[in-house]
């Protein structure tokens, strides 16, 4: 029998790094949106936000949360990609979607 959606470990750390994310935000006065939230292919949890040109792309699965985020169309020079975990400070993140 498979557990119910709700009880999923996967779903319980995008929950907590949304969490996250947002106290940092909201205690800095920072922007703040709820995410768009997906179920890709590979089975992660994508949560999306955008302010203005700006976009951040999270990406939860079972090991890893990594993120791209794009500031431009040039993929060399406008777009950055990284991992991190839910005991990483999420200031960094936070603050670059507010500015």
């Amino acid at each position: 029998m498979s557990q119910p959606l709700n009880q999923s470990p996967l779903i319980e750390k995008a929950e907590k790094f949304i969490e996250q994310l947002s106290f940092v935000a909201l205690e800095n006065n920072w922007f703040w949106q709820d995410p768009l939230v997906n179920i890709n292919f590979e089975h992660e949890i994508v949560l999306e936000w955008w302010n203005q040109s700006k976009k951040i792309t999270i990406y939860v699965s079972a090991e890893t949360i990594d993120y791209i985020k794009v500031w431009g169309a040039d993929m060399d020079d406008e777009m950055a990609e990284g991992s991190i975990n839910l005991n990483d400070d999420l200031t960094d993140l936070s603050q670059w979607i507010s500015s």
